[in-house]
């Protein structure tokens, strides 16, 4: 409670009228002698009072360095002539709340300057422009050497400086800044140091001085040469288009800026950098924060990443990439002859030019849907281009094909229509370089499967009869003529994938006028033989026909298109990386919309739904069948068993794919009926079967027809057994069956209930419109393999309503069977659209979900290791 000593400076006059005495001293009420100081900076003293008495005393404040200093070195005489001095320099170090002044008062401390330093950073003239900005405190004047410098941040030991006025300073400055909040804390006061770069640059010479300039107390501090920046104004985006070869364009893209050019390369470096203004060599500055030029970076960037990489110098692009094309026209000029090609392709693969009428030799009543694709067959042909038809299954497309074919007869030879080429009209470029006018070539060739075969020659006969068709059905040591005797009086030459594989050559060697792939899933498969056929086979144009233009991912999609055309999506590995990849982990949205663009031109699909309303109904149900006990604990003693074993394996699953391939299908087939697995279960009931023979006895009964499909023909053989001893008629088909067409037609044409049909042998080239009935006894994980099988029966024909029944065991691995294909529907709808239609959509129809990501090998395509660890979960 006592008051404590005080230490003190004391400034007074003595001897001459001018001079100042300075001495450190100790004031206490207590008169002590003997004084020593207590502590490290010294805070008390010890000393004797009057009566001797040992004293200890605090100090008031803690004694300062100078106090020290000055008390070590005693009192100190500063002379009149140097007193200007000591006031603008050691005075203000001294702590002003212990100087006790007689006979004379200092003058006020001088208010705190806040000084900013900007230099810039760069060194090259036209790069991109840095400077640093750096704030600091002085007090005194600038030209004072004796002034003081602080740093920003207060310091409640230095009582020399002001803080309040510091404050109030770095609010006032802080808001002539706001215009660059990188140079401002959270409170919104300055930083006391920062580098910025690029337009900030700008932003700081051309907003920010300015501002600091009219804050009383800111002193600024630049550098000698402060460069002229100035805004050039938009840029001008034009494009060069040059010949490439057969399937090639190479373009040169210029940026022309107030009269001047700027390589595009800086542009797109300089935005793929994130910024937002490029610099030119004499100051001037073009703004990037411009969508057309973000989405010139967008498609320059897709374009690079769809060239060959080992080149260098100007950018080559598919001519066939109408949408690619079209946004780039949007952006900019594009020159005159590149601007004619682009309208012939655009009127090409849309209704802008003149539509083609029908064939005169065509005998048959053209529904519109079916009318709409044969214009668009026509358009594509006529200009030298392919496409993909994939319209779904029973919709005619084979009628479709063939009306084009005749428009090529009566029409191709003596039309001259221009083809779309390279921007010089008289440049042919979708054939080879030697290949000869339209009317020189081969016939159409049409490639199916063996079962659809015969189904091309007559329809050809009935809708096309002035077709002259040759049908290959042997081999060459089988055959009479050669392919080129066969094609030398044909329209049409047709033959299936096993004999166009056998004696490609020669089919090559017609130099075909078109060659159509009927059923094209068959080349969906890049690194197959039949893909590799076909995409040498040196056709005029080529249209793969399929109502399954994708079933599991997107390098089916690119297959298609690789075929029909060319260049389009690049090469295998360009597309996984531009576009399958992303997709499939699911984080490609915009990426999905601009492949659906892309090839919108080129793919015509309608589903049944769209365009033939008066269809009879398709109700699908799933008919869940509970496990007889006896066959439950046989399915869950396998489970468990083969659960482990494939766990193990899906570690390796490139290398196990076989045999967990093939555990899977024991455990599908102990779902269906455990004596698949082993005849030691034939006594174990057989659930599924208890529950198909009812309906199949009641369906036939109220006299309708079945068709009933499975993955396994000895499942097949034992409901042909079980339908045998019930009396009920039925015809049998899958694979090994050598009299196709007869069962085919004795089923069409006579009364049998049943059709018993393997799923792999039935899935295509059949018109089971008779039947109204399905049954899928076995889920497969390929929703489109099912969907094909359903539509052997609801098609164009249909009269009558069909029911769809799937058979489910509940609780095994058929259910996640199920769920697997809710996955890969998914991934088809993202492609396609919700209703699988694709042309022209610009933007993702409502409802359509996007492909989810499957664990860490994308979506689904072949079976992955989360796939498998979802099946056994």
């Amino acid at each position: 409670g006592e008051a404590g000593e005080d230490e003190h400076h004391d400034g007074a006059r003595d001897g001459d009228p001018g001079d100042l005495h300075l001495e450190a001293v100790i004031t206490s009420e207590a008169d002590l002698r003997s004084i020593l100081l207590l502590g490290l900076p010294p805070h008390g003293v010890v000393g004797r009072d009057a009566r001797d008495t040992l004293t200890l005393v605090p100090l008031q404040v803690p004694a300062s360095r100078e106090w020290l200093d000055l008390r070590r070195s005693g009192r100190v005489t500063v002379p009149v002539a140097e007193r200007s001095l000591f006031e603008r320099t050691i005075l203000p170090r001294l702590p002003r709340a212990v100087l006790r002044t007689s006979g004379w008062e200092p003058a006020p401390p001088p208010a705190p300057t806040l000084v900013v330093r900007i230099r810039l950073l760069f060194a090259a003239i036209g790069s991109t422009p840095r400077a640093s900005v750096e704030a600091e405190w002085r007090y005194g004047p600038a030209d004072d050497a004796f002034a003081r410098t602080a740093t920003l941040p207060p310091d409640p030991r230095d009582t020399g400086r002001d803080a309040g006025a510091e404050h109030a300073l770095l609010v006032r400055a802080g808001a002539a800044m706001t215009a660059l909040p990188p140079l401002l804390a959270p409170d919104r006061t300055p930083l006391e140091e920062m580098v910025v770069s690029g337009h900030a640059v700008v932003a700081l010479f051309e907003q920010v001085v300015p501002a600091l300039r009219a804050v009383d107390g800111v002193a600024l501090d630049l550098p000698e040469d402060v460069p002229t920046f100035r805004d050039l104004g938009e840029p001008e985006i034009a494009v060069d288009v040059t010949p490439a070869g057969r399937d090639w364009l190479d373009l040169e893209v210029r940026l022309r800026v107030a009269e001047r050019e700027v390589p595009v390369g800086q542009v797109i470096t300089a935005l793929a950098r994130g910024e937002k203004t490029l610099f030119l060599e004499d100051g001037g500055f073009v703004s990037l924060d411009r969508p057309e030029l973000d989405q010139l970076r967008t498609l320059l960037e897709e374009g690079r990443a769809l060239q060959d990489r080992r080149r260098t110098g100007a950018l080559r692009m598919s001519r066939l990439d109408l949408s690619w094309w079209e946004e780039l026209l949007a952006l900019g000029e594009i020159d005159r002859q590149a601007c004619e090609w682009l309208d012939r392709l655009r009127a090409a693969t849309t209704d802008e030019s003149e539509t083609p009428a029908l064939p005169v030799g065509l005998r048959a009543d053209l529904r519109p849907y079916q009318r709409t694709g044969y214009e668009w067959l026509a358009r594509l042909r006529r200009n030298g281009l392919g496409g993909v038809l994939a319209d779904d299954m029973g919709l005619g497309k084979t009628l479709q094909v063939l009306a084009m074919i005749q428009d090529w007869k009566e029409n191709a030879p003596s039309s001259g229509t221009p083809q779309i080429s390279q921007p010089q009209p008289d440049v042919a470029q979708h054939a080879t370089p030697d290949a000869a006018p339209d009317g020189e070539h081969g016939p159409f060739v049409v490639v199916a499967p063996t079962s659809v075969v015969p189904n091309w020659a007559a329809e050809a006969a009935r809708f096309t009869p002035g077709l002259r068709v040759a049908v290959v059905t042997a081999t060459a040591a089988r055959r009479r003529e050669s392919i080129a005797a066969l094609a030398a009086n044909a329209d049409v030459l047709v033959t299936s994938y096993a004999l166009f594989r056998l004696e490609h050559d020669d089919y090559a060697a017609l130099r075909p006028a078109g060659l159509v792939l009927d059923e094209a899933q068959n080349v969906k498969n890049r690194q197959s033989k039949a893909f590799a056929l076909a995409k040498t086979t040196p056709a005029h144009v080529t249209f793969a026909v399929t109502g399954t233009p994708m079933e599991n991912d997107l390098t089916e999609l690119w297959a298609m298109f690789a075929l029909a055309a060319p260049g389009l999506l690049g090469t295998p590995q360009q597309f996984h990386e531009l576009y399958a990849a992303p997709i499939e982990r699911g984080n490609g949205a915009d990426l999905l919309l601009r492949l659906r663009r892309r090839i919108a031109p080129f793919l015509l699909r309608r589903t049944k739904e769209q365009v033939a309303p008066d269809l009879p109904a398709k109700q699908e149900q799933v008919l869940r069948v509970e496990l007889d006990p006896a066959h439950r604990r046989v399915y869950a003693r396998h489970l468990q068993r083969e659960r482990q074993r494939v766990l193990g394996l899906v570690q390796d699953m490139e290398h196990n794919r076989v045999e967990v391939l093939s555990a899977l299908t024991r455990l599908r087939q102990l779902a269906i009926d455990a004596s698949l697995v082993d005849e030691e279960y034939a006594g174990v009931p057989s659930s599924k079967l208890e529950e198909l023979m009812p309906l199949l006895r009641e369906a036939a009964d109220e006299g309708h027809r079945v068709l009933v499909f499975s993955q396994f023909t000895r499942y097949l053989g034992k409901i042909a057994a079980r339908l045998d001893a019930d009396g009920l008629r039925y015809a049998y088909l899958d694979g090994s069956t050598t009299r196709r067409a007869e069962v085919i037609r004795s089923f069409a044409e006579g009364d049998q209930p049943v059709f018993l049909i393997s799923l792999k042998a039935g899935g295509v080239g059949l018109n089971l419109a008779m039947a109204d009935y399905c049954v899928l006894a076995d889920p497969w994980w390929n929703p489109a393999a099912e969907a094909q099988a359903v539509d052997r029966a609801h098609r164009i024909g249909q009269t009558r309503p069909v029911l769809v029944y799937r058979m489910v065991a509940t609780d095994t691995i058929e259910e996640k069977v199920m769920a697997l294909q809710e996955s890969k529907r998914a991934l088809v709808a993202g492609v396609l659209g919700s209703s699988g239609e694709l042309g022209g959509t610009d933007a993702m129809p409502d409802g359509v979900a996007s492909p989810r990501r499957r664990g860490d090998a994308g979506a689904v395509g072949r079976l992955t290791a989360q796939d498998v660890r979802e099946l056994l979960a």
